[in-house]
């Protein structure tokens, strides 16, 4: 697949001097490093300030500060923007920073968004901000892929504040889904990992747009920040770059790992992975969320699940509401977060970002949001779960000839 623009890792190398050979990691964590700076180009970068956001009021109240304030540039890239009153409130408010000549770039997934219409962003237009849908279906630009999303969520302000992570842009974020209060995870982000993050927006709105952007400002490292490391991949990347990281950070587990995604549909690498760390000792611990927006997929995460367990996989499942957090947390050293689901989409479809956090003290508060989780959460017993019916199993086969596509 070709971007027709510059690849991500191509603007990183360009953007960032952080040298490959001097790592701020301590081993054995820095092998994991070395890992992902090859599979992406982005070396880590010190001096970060990263900030968890686990409600999207939480959110949304930061990023409408944030949009209020902002006095040269405003990029805003998103899997989901709904034609509903918060969409439409924070296109108000784009439009009014536009208004007072905030250079506005809004990029949204087509796809992701449905049944959003593409006149909702006009008001934003005529005032002088500009938006695109991120499609990889053109076909006056011979683009002719159906099965690709942008599913990253980045928000760059003023070149030097940057939101990430796993929250979109509608009302079920708010006020949940069927009843079911919506769980998921963000973070604001200061210091030189927004300047890595604006690469990725500004070779997202390439593509999309044929618009070169360059950011106002080169975000300062902050004082006692910490390390990050940019993780985005997608389906150009010729490394597997999602798949890959995920692996790498899983093999560098030495006591646990702990992972949740809402969505859980392994490719062979993350099987392998598993069962690899649980087998040479690593406590790994899965939490899935029994409750979702996407129908049946629990079951065909369940057909994964047997093989797990044997080798000692503890297995959670989260129904207490939805989780939609993606969050992998190894040892008490490192965190990734970001869009990643650990399904087949993720790995090779969709174009991802998340960021590898090396820092004890936000791993720890990290591990405190997800235990409150665990805690409230089912642990599947391996022999009551090998005893489900004939017609449970072949309802999950079924699905899971599904998989690729899902």
């Amino acid at each position: 697949v070709q971007r027709w623009a510059l690849p991500s890792g191509v603007f990183l190398r360009l953007w960032f001097a952080f040298p490959y050979w001097q790592s701020p990691i301590p081993e054995p964590y820095a092998a994991a490093w070395r890992a992902l700076a090859t599979f992406t180009g982005a070396s880590a970068t010190t001096g970060n300030q990263i900030r968890p956001l686990t409600t999207a009021k939480e959110f949304y109240a930061d990023l409408e500060n944030s949009i209020r304030s902002a006095e040269h540039q405003l990029w805003l890239c998103f899997f989901v923007w709904r034609d509903d009153e918060v969409g439409q409130h924070f296109l108000t408010l784009l439009t009014e920073a536009a208004q007072r000549g905030v250079e506005v770039r809004l990029l949204v997934d087509e796809i992701g968004s449905r049944p959003t219409p593409r006149a909702i962003f006009s008001q934003l237009e005529q005032a002088g901000g500009r938006s695109s849908w991120a499609t990889t279906l053109f076909p006056r630009r011979n683009r002719w892929f159906v099965n690709l999303r942008n599913h990253r969520k980045i928000v760059i302000v003023d070149g030097v504040t940057a939101f990430t992570g796993g929250m979109n842009i509608g009302v079920e974020y708010r006020d949940g889904l069927n009843g079911k209060i919506w769980n998921d995870l963000n973070l604001r982000v200061t210091g030189p990992a927004v300047t890595q993050l604006a690469a990725v927006f500004a070779d997202d709105w390439h593509f999309a747009s044929n618009e070169r952007l360059r950011p106002v400002r080169t975000a300062e490292p902050v004082d006692d920040g910490m390390p990050a490391q940019l993780v985005a991949g997608g389906p150009d990347s010729p490394l597997a770059t999602n798949a890959r990281s995920v692996q790498a950070l899983i093999a560098s587990a030495q006591h646990r790992v702990t992972l949740t995604t809402p969505y859980f549909v392994p490719d062979a690498g993350l099987q392998a992975a598993l069962e690899l760390a649980a087998a040479r000792g690593v406590r790994v611990r899965l939490l899935v969320s029994s409750e979702t927006d996407m129908g049946p997929l629990l079951l065909l995460s369940r057909s994964y699940f047997e093989t797990l367990m044997r080798v000692g996989v503890e297995i959670y499942e989260y129904d207490e509401d939805i989780h939609h957090a993606k969050l992998i947390l190894v040892d008490d050293a490192v965190a990734l977060v970001g869009s990643i689901n650990l399904d087949i989409r993720s790995f090779h479809l969709n174009y991802e970002v998340a960021l590898a956090l090396y820092d004890a003290a936000l791993v720890a508060e990290l591990d405190d949001y997800l235990e409150q989780r665990l805690g409230t959460s089912t642990c599947l017993d391996p022999e009551r779960f090998a005893r489900r019916g004939m017609r449970t199993r072949l309802l999950e086969g079924a699905l899971r000839l599904l998989a690729p596509a899902l």
